[in-house]
């Protein structure tokens, strides 16, 4: 609910808005984003978190790499720039790694050096 994190959220559906025009039948229309942004600022109760964002924060495997990863390799496909989806596939991947079992760490500094919640085992 902080204006930085609404403007990247609001952001990267404008991402998809204009990658839908890319594909036949699927285009969203004029002001989808906008519009999908205020009805979630007047539903999402505080402290609301989605489920991908659970996974991240417990450190189990999400679906970063379906959304925004397949999001970026579309818009790559059809020369749309995905700049923020972009972004949160590269600084959500080393986490997405480690919880999938394929790339294990330690992170300095943090208590246990790892997520809040271990991942389960694979």
């Amino acid at each position: 609910r902080t204006p930085r994190t609404s403007d990247m959220l609001l952001a990267a559906m404008q991402e998809v808005a204009e990658l839908s025009k890319h594909f036949e039948g699927a285009y969203v229309g004029d002001g989808v984003a906008e519009r999908t942004l205020g009805y979630l600022k007047t539903t999402v109760t505080p402290g609301g978190c989605p489920s991908t964002c659970r996974d991240i924060v417990c450190g189990r495997p999400s679906e970063i790499r379906e959304f925004s990863g397949t999001l970026v390799k579309m818009g790559q496909e059809k020369g749309v720039p995905m700049p923020v989806h972009a972004f949160l596939s590269a600084m959500l991947e080393p986490q997405e790694a480690m919880a999938r079992g394929e790339h294990i760490y330690s992170l300095e500094g943090v208590p246990g050096g790892k997520p809040h919640v271990a991942p389960p085992p694979l």
